[in-house]
């Protein structure tokens, strides 16, 4: 993942975003001179869900929490 800023990876769901909302099924994005072409709606669907997956985890990383997602377990509770 070396080399995906937060900017491209969002500049990628943005792109993805948009192809979903215009495109019949197919679309073409470009990301630092490299261009993807997705055939279907379902390929456009799986990138978007990949690149949110990216920009949350660079999101965390930037706020100073893990690039694991994970979450602890919380047992306290209160007594009545």
């Amino acid at each position: 993942m070396s080399g995906i800023t937060l900017e491209k990876a969002q500049a990628a769901l943005d792109a993805l975003v948009a192809a979903q909302i215009e495109s019949a099924g197919t679309a073409s994005v470009s990301i630092d001179g490299k261009t993807v072409t997705y055939s279907s709606l379902a390929d456009i669907i799986e990138g978007i869900n990949y690149w949110q997956g990216v920009v949350t985890r660079l999101q965390r990383i930037g706020a100073g929490g893990s690039s694991l997602g994970y979450s602890v377990a919380s047992f306290n509770r209160t007594r009545r």
